[in-house]
């Protein structure tokens, strides 16, 4: 049940409602997936993970340009050495993320995506998956209230919700419409011990990541940033055991309003939660 959402800053300016008409790059907001596919495939929130450089093949195979390689980094544009899966994630770690392609999901890096946009289409995420490497750190853009709904299934354990807006409708001491409860969908590719163990996870983004900024909201509330390329979106996604939000803020004409983040940086840029 939706219980408020803001879709724009000025109805009379634009009617579009941007939490359920819109779509925009997740950034970082979209790495709890890699990570659930991960968990699911047996890997641990203490398995060691490089962050390093690392390039991947085109997809397809074949006689390829040296432009057709993927060849991702960091946001600040180092590395880390060696980590947990866990600290990958609190960091929000881009190449950390993306070498669980190459062996951490599917033994084979194009494999992995595959299962990547298996796992978000049947956790709802997309209605469609974009089937390049760039999607693992959120290039394909999302509904908010898509991006919501999949972190209120990763609260449920893999139980997925279907949002609503109205519960009833009386005219004149009559009930005209009443709101009929959709069966949930429960995403099964994946178990339950994955979930929880995710959730841990993202509570630690929190008390030591991206998000610490905001840390003293709760220690039960668990999330993950998200930036887009060129800092044009800006995301906070997360829950507690009774409320999922997802927070955006951008511009339709992001150019002509300068850069913003999602995650803590120090004082070193703008920052969405200071």
């Amino acid at each position: 049940r939706i219980l408020a959402m803001t879709g724009g800053f000025s109805y009379p300016l634009s009617q579009l409602n941007r939490a359920t008409q819109a779509v925009r790059q997740p950034g970082s907001a979209i790495k709890p997936l890699s990570y659930l596919a991960a968990l699911g495939k047996g890997l641990q929130p203490n398995t060691l993970v490089l962050d390093q450089p690392i390039t991947l093949p085109p997809i397809g195979g074949g006689r390829a340009r040296e432009q057709d390689y993927w060849t991702p980094r960091n946001y600040d544009g180092g590395s880390g050495g060696t980590l947990t899966l866990r600290r990958a994630l609190e960091n929000s770690r881009n190449l950390a993320t993306a070498r669980l392609l190459d062996g951490g999901i599917e033994a084979k890096p194009e494999a992995s995506l595959n299962r990547l946009c298996e796992l978000a289409l049947e956790g709802q995420v997309y209605r469609e998956c974009l089937r390049y490497y760039p999607f693992v750190l959120g290039a394909q853009p999302v509904r908010p209230v898509d991006l919501a709904a999949f972190y209120a299934a990763i609260a449920n354990e893999g139980l997925h919700p279907a949002p609503y807006v109205v519960d009833s409708i009386e005219r004149d001491g009559e009930t005209i419409y009443r709101h009929e409860p959709t069966p949930q969908v429960t995403i099964r590719s994946v178990d339950r011990v994955a979930f929880y163990q995710l959730k841990t996870m993202l509570q630690g983004v929190l008390a030591r990541g991206t998000a610490r900024a905001i840390s003293g909201l709760s220690p039960y509330v668990a999330g993950k940033t998200g930036t887009s390329d060129d800092e044009h979106d800006a995301w906070f996604v997360g829950f507690t055991n009774n409320i999922t939000a997802a927070v955006w803020i951008g511009f339709r004409q992001p150019e002509r309003h300068g850069p913003a983040t999602g995650a803590w940086r120090g004082q070193q840029s703008p920052d969405l939660f200071r």
